[in-house]
This record gives C-alpha cells, sequence and structure tokens, in this order.
C-alpha cells in the first residue's frame, strides 16, 4: 500500500513539474524566407509575434518550445537563435566614503 502511495506521489510531481516547464516561454529571434507568413509561422509554433525588424524578415517571437533544427527549416526558418538578455553587474555602490584626515605639512 505504501508502495503504491509513493507511486503515485511520484507521478504527481513528475507531471506538475513537466507542465510547469511547458509554460515557460522562450523568446526566440528568427529570420525567415521572404515567402513565409510570420503569422502563418507563429501559429504553426503556438506562439506570438513579438517584435520585428522592418524589411529584414527577421522577427522575435515567444514561443512555447524550441524547434528541432529540421522543422524550423521546414517551416521556412534560417536561422533561429534565444533571445537572451545580457546583465552588467553593479560595480558602483553608494556610499559615504570617509577618508582619514591628515596634519598639514609644516
Amino acid at each position: 500500500m505504501a508502495r503504491c502511495r509513493y507511486l503515485w506521489l511520484a507521478l504527481l510531481l513528475l507531471f506538475g513539474l513537466s507542465s510547469q516547464a511547458a509554460a515557460v516561454p522562450y523568446p526566440v529571434i528568427v529570420q525567415i524566407s521572404p515567402a513565409v507568413s510570420i503569422d502563418t509561422l507563429a501559429a504553426a509554433l503556438g506562439g506570438t509575434v513579438l517584435d520585428s525588424i522592418p524589411g529584414a524578415n527577421t522577427y522575435l517571437l515567444n514561443l512555447p518550445f524550441l524547434p528541432l533544427p529540421a522543422m524550423a527549416t521546414q517551416l521556412g526558418i534560417q536561422w533561429m537563435e534565444l533571445n537572451t538578455r545580457v546583465s552588467v553587474p553593479g560595480f558602483a555602490r553608494r556610499g559615504v566614503l570617509r577618508v582619514p584626515g591628515t596634519a598639514a605639512a609644516d
């Protein structure tokens, strides 16, 4: 009986974690063939168009999954990459700088 309970708990955790992972969108930059409609492509992948570069056939999509290269090629994607954000650590810190006084020169 306890063994069945542990199996049920493991399955519940597995499906719960996988459903949360599927809900995370991927921001992807794609360049498509001029013959491909970005709206049709986004719908085929279950995503949305967030932004574009006019005249360059380059778009920022929000996708529920990353397509495999073979699938991307079939859909008319010429290249794609994750839109990663670069962050610079904060080097400057606000505060008071105390400098010890020195004796005046004689």
